[in-house]
C-alpha cells in the first residue's frame, strides 16, 4: 500500500485479480495467514478487522465470512478497490482508498484485528514499509494481533537473478502482465515491527504439511504435489 504502483493501471488491477484467484495462495498462504488471526487462549477480543491492501476484495470476505467480523478493508488504489467493490460486495465489508501509508479515518486503538497479504514486498524503503507498520499499530487495540502473509524471495524458485541487497527492485511475472517487488526479507520484517510495537513476532516458512483447510482446495483437479516454497507468515501481538 502507497501513493503510486502499478496497481494504478486497470489492465495490471484486472490481471493481478484473475491471477491471484489461481494461483498457491489459497491452498497454501491463506490457511496459515487466518490461523494466525485466530484469537488466543483468552479468547481474544473480537471486533472490527483491517485488511491493509485488500487489493480485489477476496480475503476480506473470506475473513469476515470465517470471524463473523466487520471487515476494514483498505487500499490506496483505485483501481483495485473498484474491482473489489464490483466482484466482492459483502454486507460485513467496507473498502476504503488510503492516502499513501496513513489511515487517518480510523481512530487510535479502534480496530480489534489486522493483517495484509503481499503488501510488504512492494514498499519500495524500509521507511515506507516502518511508517505502515506504525500506522497499523497506531489503530490496532492493544493486545490485538497482526498476522503478515508475504513472500522471502530469498528462497524463491520464480527469479532468474537473486537482487546484490535489500531493497532492490524485483520484476515479477503475472500472466501476461509484469509487477514490480522490492527485496526484503523475514529478518528485516521483524525488526521493524518490533520497532512499531509488537511483541512475541513469529515467522513461519510455510509448507503443506499440517494444512488444515482442505475444502481451501477440493474443487481443484489434482491434489498438491510437492513444491518448495517461499511464502512466510509473521504474526505479532500489540503491545
Amino acid at each position: 500500500m502507497g501513493a503510486t504502483s502499478s496497481f494504478d493501471d486497470p489492465g495490471v488491477a484486472a490481471a493481478y485479480a484473475k491471477w491471484r484467484a489461481r494461483d498457491l495462495s489459497w491452498l497454501l498462504g491463506y490457511p496459515f495467514l487466518f490461523r494466525a488471526l485466530e484469537p488466543g487462549s483468552d479468547g481474544g477480543a473480537r471486533g472490527p478487522m483491517l485488511d491493509v491492501g485488500c487489493g480485489h476484495g477476496e480475503v476480506a470476505v473470506e475473513v469476515a465470512r470465517r470471524f463473523a467480523s466487520p471487515v476494514v478493508a483498505v487500499d490506496a488504489s483505485p483501481a483495485m478497490l473498484e474491482v473489489a467493490r464490483r466482484e466482492h460486495a459483502h454486507p460485513s465489508v467496507t473498502y476504503h482508498q488510503a492516502e499513501g501509508r496513513r489511515l487517518d479515518f480510523l481512530d487510535t486503538a479502534s480496530m480489534a484485528a489486522a493483517y495484509s497479504a503481499f503488501v510488504l514486498l512492494m514498499q519500495p524503503s524500509r521507511a515506507a514499509i516502518q511508517a505502515l507498520a506504525d500506522e497499523v499499530g497506531r489503530v490496532l487495540r492493544p493486545g490485538a494481533r497482526f498476522a503478515v502473509l508475504d513472500i522471502d524471495h530469498s528462497r524463491s524458485t520464480i527469479l532468474a537473478r537473486r537482487p546484490a541487497a535489500e531493497g532492490e527492485q524485483i520484476t515479477v511475472q503475472v500472466g501476461d502482465t509484469e509487477i514490480h517487488d522490492y527485496y526484503w526479507l523475514p529478518g528485516t520484517y521483524t525488526e521493524i515491527l518490533e520497532r512499531a510495537g509488537f511483541a512475541d513476532v513469529a515467522v513461519e516458512w510455510l509448507t503443506w504439511e499440517g494444512i488444515a483447510d482442505p475444502v481451501l482446495f477440493s474443487w481443484r483437479d489434482r491434489a498438491p504435489g510437492p513444491v518448495t516454497c517461499s511464502l512466510v507468515v509473521l504474526s505479532g501481538t500489540r503491545r
